[in-house]
């Protein structure tokens, strides 16, 4: 490749912009001047295709899924998204797929690499890629819309400190998915102390988490799904809010994100016990937990990077 990059993504929906800054920042930290084109019938260096089909059946299987969910429970998003990736651009020198949902890789022959939230390599097919790796500022600083915060890696590496007097609430949940495990945190903790939801479910719709979540000690942030390596936004929202996060999440093998800066429901054996541990929480271990760094270490984008350019 010469030193110009040519970039086309493919699937995506509109909701990754800041998807697209990683990629065009990772390229660019590898010396390159990344060009995006949107022809699809335009030859470009590196394509990446992501999991929202045109809509079309994609659409009427998601819009499905969200009708099932709301009846019969959650669904496996496996059964909602294609099993085929081919969006008919064959003129790319390379073809990588990659995913911001809780589904495993394709098989295809034509995909160079794909990029997930499985840590496994799948015979060295497959990159570990959680989404909060892409949303951490690991080049340049990165603002979360609606949460009134721009953030730099660096900077989650840095104990930070808990003004006194700042904490007059005991804890919220801003929900967007009534997922059912969310729900029951909910009412588990309700048993320590008030929580305060937000979000659509409730009609009190939040515009700056920031703003909301500052007064509380402990902010909700469950995942969607329990599954190894399957870390999204959610516990770096919670944490950059100014919070101490109760998460419901699996980080697999992935030590980047520092264990003593949360409390983890899915460490505990049974309710009673977690309970007990909230209990337990006088001032001095919650100040020790609040200013644990979000960050034991930066997470190492290096063989990401040469298997993209290779």
């Amino acid at each position: 490749m010469s030193d110009k990059i040519t970039l086309r993504f493919v699937w995506w929906d509109n909701d990754t912009k800041i998807h697209k800054k990683f990629f065009t920042e990772l390229l660019e930290a590898a010396g390159f001047k990344v060009v995006i084109i949107s022809d699809p019938n335009q030859y470009c260096d590196i394509e990446i295709i992501g999991v929202v089909k045109p809509r079309s059946s994609t659409f009427k299987l998601k819009v499905l899924g969200l009708i099932q969910k709301s009846i019969a429970g959650d669904r496996d998003s496996n059964e909602i998204y294609p099993k085929i990736y081919n969006p008919k651009t064959k003129n790319s020198k390379k073809r990588i797929w990659f995913t911001m949902e809780n589904i495993r890789p394709p098989i295809q022959d034509d995909l160079d690499l794909t990029l997930s939230y499985d840590q496994f390599d799948f015979n060295g097919t497959n990159l570990y890629l959680p989404t909060w790796y892409m949303l951490i500022g690991l080049f340049k600083p990165n603002g979360f819309e609606g949460d009134g915060v721009t953030i730099q890696a660096d900077d989650l590496l840095k104990k930070r400190t808990l003004r006194q007097g700042e904490k007059t609430a005991f804890a919220c949940a801003i929900i967007g998915n009534p997922h059912q495990v969310r729900l029951q945190g909910i009412n588990i903790l309700n048993r320590i102390g008030k929580v305060d939801v937000y979000g659509r479910i409730t009609g009190r719709i939040v515009t700056n988490k920031m703003k909301v979540a500052k007064r509380y000690k402990y902010t909700i942030c469950f995942e969607n799904d329990l599954y190894p390596g399957y870390v999204t936004e959610k516990l770096l929202q919670a944490y950059i809010t100014g919070t101490v996060p109760i998460y419901w999440g699996d980080l697999g093998k992935d030590n980047a994100i520092n264990r003593k800066c949360f409390i983890n429901l899915k460490d505990f054996s049974s309710t009673e016990d977690f309970v007990t541990f909230m209990k337990s929480m006088d001032d001095i271990a919650y100040n020790q937990m609040f200013e644990e760094p979000f960050l034991s270490t930066l997470p190492d984008l290096t063989e990401i990077s040469e298997r993209i350019l290779q």
